[in-house]
């Protein structure tokens, strides 16, 4: 490793006390920007961290269970928090990884949740208790992607003084905190008095709302995706549309035109064979469909997007909704 960024990964079969950089010699802060190949890293604990993976899909095994990142999604693991991991044969990906130092995380947060005043009587942040963070994945969205992105892009093409990494750093923990907050006053929101009653019902919506997405091509039935949740259909429906202001099949339908929009714009597929490939039956109702929530046809919609190279395989500029890194 050179200062802050690793540029090549433990092997899987390497004779290590995996635990021990986390319980014993307690990780620094740094990140992990490396071509990662099938394999399975074995269970250990870990700091604070944010998991991205570009150009495939890389597993994680929690007990939360188990759950993918990609091109779309990222998850955070807490600090001490027990996980294993795997690359399935056939796929060689980017793998980007995050790793916040216990003290170096309490002194962002510290900083972030203080005015200017009692910061400067306390410089100092106190052993303060970290957030639970949820860890299950997370679509890229605008508050934190931007700033992962930006970081990726500058270690990517190792053209980053070490200094500009660490400040970068402290800039993706406080966009952390601040999406955490969001998702919070989501729970806040759920439809019921105990906090950890709103606090289950979130988690058991996401994992609906990832299979929902995981599987967007199926033909979904509501029981089927209620039953990822482990909650009966009509329960499912009601605290779902007061979670996200609309239903299963809104949600889905809304999705799948995101997904053809992503194809339109990075792939020369026909427009017939994207309409299917992203769950729609009849080509005549997903242009009509197309056309009343885009404005304009496929066909017009691929002519007037602007082709982009990204960082990623799948264009992210839709779910960011074109934020920008100051």
């Amino acid at each position: 490793m050179n200062n802050m960024i690793a540029d090549e990964l433990p092997r899987p079969d390497a004779d290590l006390d995996w635990d021990a950089p986390c319980s014993v010699l307690g990780w620094p802060t740094f990140v992990t920007c490396a071509p990662s190949f099938p394999g399975h890293w074995p269970a250990h604990l870990g700091p604070l961290s944010i998991k991205c993976a570009f150009g495939g899909r890389e597993w994680y095994r929690t007990d939360q269970g188990v759950q993918c990142v990609d091109d779309a999604r990222y998850l955070v693991l807490n600090e001490g928090q027990e996980y294993e991991s795997w690359i399935d044969e056939g796929e060689e990906i980017t793998s980007f990884c995050l790793f916040f130092n216990g003290n170096f995380a309490r002194d962002v947060l510290h900083a972030s949740c203080n005015d200017d005043d009692h910061l400067l009587d306390e410089p100092a942040a106190p052993p303060l208790q970290l957030p639970l963070f949820f860890d299950q994945v997370q679509r890229h969205e605008s508050i934190l992607s931007p700033w992962l992105l930006d970081l990726y892009g500058q270690v990517g093409m190792r053209s980053a003084p070490v200094g500009a990494v660490e400040e970068r750093l402290h800039l993706v923990l406080e966009k952390l905190l601040q999406a955490h907050r969001g998702l919070l006053r989501r729970v806040q929101s759920l439809p019921s008095i105990r906090r950890n009653t709103r606090v289950e019902i979130y988690r058991r919506l996401h994992l609906a709302r990832t299979y929902l997405e995981d599987h967007y091509a199926a033909d979904l039935t509501l029981p089927r995706i209620a039953s990822a949740a482990c909650l009966s259909p009509h329960h499912f429906l009601r605290l779902f549309k007061a979670s996200y202001d609309c239903t299963p099949h809104q949600y889905l339908i809304r999705f799948r035109l995101q997904r053809a929009c992503d194809l339109l714009r990075s792939t020369e597929e026909t427009v017939s064979n994207i309409c299917f490939d992203v769950g729609f039956a009849s080509v005549s109702s997903f242009c009509n469909l197309f056309k009343r929530r885009m404005g304009m046809s496929p066909e017009q919609y691929r002519l007037n997007t602007v082709p982009r190279r990204t960082l990623v395989g799948m264009s992210l500029s839709a779910r960011i909704h074109g934020a920008a890194v100051g």
